[in-house]
Parts: C-alpha cells; structure tokens; sequence
C-alpha cells in the first residue's frame, strides 16, 4: 500500500473536543515517539522529516497535513527546526465513519486551511466551542479531500456498529452470534458482511484488537501486566503471558523491557 492510500475511520457526527491546542517546534532531537492514548491528533506542516505510522514511513513536507487515532505509536525522524500547528482532540463514537487520510499534500488548499486552523487556535482562549467547531469543520474538509483522491470504500452500518462495539468490549466475551443479533441479523449474513468490509472473519478481528491492545498498553502504559490481561478479557495471569508469548513472541514482561520507548505527547 502507498502511503497516500492510509486512512483512518472517524466519526464526524458532533464536534470534537479539543484538550490542547496551538503552534510547536521539534527537532532539537533526530527521533522521538510519542502516543496518544485517547485522543486524536492533527498536524498541520511546516518542514520537512518523515513519520514511521501504522506501518508506514509517510513523508513530511511543508503544505501537508497529518491525522494520527487515538492510542497509535508514531516515530518522527526530524531534520532540523520543525515548526508545526497541531491539536490533540476527542471524537464521540457512533454515526456514519469517515475515511481522513493519515497524511495529505494540500497544495493551494493549505493557506486557506491553515488560516481556518488558526482561528480555532485563537478562539481557544476566550470561546472553545466555536473553537471546536471551526477544527470540525477542518475535519470535514478533510474527510471531503479523502473521497475526492481515492474511492472509497463503503462499509455497511451494521458492520461499523459492530466494529466501535468490539474496540470498545474487547474486556468483555464477545461472540459472533451476539453481535449478529444486536445488529438484528443473522449469524451467517453478518460474518459475510464483516468478511467483505474487514477482509476477516469477526473473531480474526476480535483476536487481532486484543493482540494489537495489549500489545500496546504493555508497552506504552505503566499499568500493572493483571490490569492489561484484564483489558482484553483475560483474568488469569499465566493464561494471558502464554496469549502474549503466542501472538507476540515473548513474555509481557520481556515485550514491554524490550519494547517501550519514551511516551510522551507531539504537540
């Protein structure tokens, strides 16, 4: 895949809500990391570096404009003083899901973009939610310039209902034919269905978010490896360091000794 062609699912139904806001510069380091756990990121660019992301290297140059999903590890390979706009927000689930691409070249409609961005950055102070409005309306701009590059790829509600479920109660049993019967159809017509949209089975699904949760969270947070087993279902410890040694290769202990960078926030 071509790293124009990575997007994310947003939901674009209500406003977001903005936690920072504002202008930074990077690049006394070469390289850092960072995540965000709950919240989504916006960058609007002003030099050039490159981004290693959902495993991809996306370049960075000035005129482009990045979105990173909340709990997503991002490696920056800075080249100098990087200047950037950016805000760190939250998204409410459900309603219709949006592609926005992870990374887009504006060209002649960055200026006007940019402009609209830093308006949202001087309401902040005095007028948040107008301030959040105008980053929604960015959104949508983004969203539009994301159909208007690639087809997109339409995924049936039911399916995205089921999907924000699972991300949400991968602590809880999940079975196909409770999913199939929340969504008021049948076992068979609803794994098609997710077939078709994911390109797996609903439990290759369920398995991968577990795998990639706590793959992340053994990494990226300092919870206590019970509390991380637990987050995916799992309350026997020993059960879940042979799920880890399975999928990943090593003991928790040893993934997250080998694994964890420095975690921080890109602002």
């Amino acid at each position: 895949m071509e790293w124009q062609e990575l997007r994310w699912n947003m939901s674009l139904e209500s406003s977001p809500v903005i936690v920072q806001i504002g202008e930074s510069t990077h690049g006394r380091e070469k390289e850092e990391n960072f995540i965000l756990p709950d919240l989504w990121c916006i960058h609007f660019y002003a030099y050039e570096a490159e981004l290693e992301v959902g495993g991809q290297v996306l370049p960075i140059r000035p005129g482009y404009v990045g979105i990173t999903p909340p709990g997503t590890a991002t490696f920056y390979h800075f080249f100098g003083r990087s200047p950037h706009y950016y805000a760190h927000f939250s998204m409410a689930a459900g309603g219709s899901i949006y592609r926005v691409p992870a990374m887009v070249d504006l060209k002649d409609d960055f200026q006007p973009m940019v402009e609209s961005f830093r308006e949202a950055v001087r309401f902040w102070p005095i007028n948040r939610l107008r301030s959040g409005v105008r980053l929604w309306d960015i959104l949508w701009r983004m969203a539009d310039v994301s159909s208007s590059e690639a087809p997109p790829k339409v995924t049936p509600a039911v399916i995205q209902r089921a999907l924000i479920y699972i991300d949400s109660n991968l602590h809880e049993p999940l079975s196909v034919q409770r999913l199939a019967e929340d969504q008021e159809i049948s076992h068979n017509h609803f794994t098609r269905l997710f077939r078709a949209a994911q390109g797996c089975t609903p439990l290759e699904y369920i398995q991968h978010r577990r795998v990639a949760q706590a793959k992340h969270l053994l990494i990226y947070s300092p919870l206590p490896i019970k509390a991380v087993a637990a987050s995916i279902g799992i309350t026997d410890t020993q059960i879940f360091n042979k799920f880890v040694r399975h999928y990943l290769g090593r003991s928790p202990r040893k993934l997250r000794e080998e694994e964890r960078p420095k975690v921080g926030l890109l602002e």
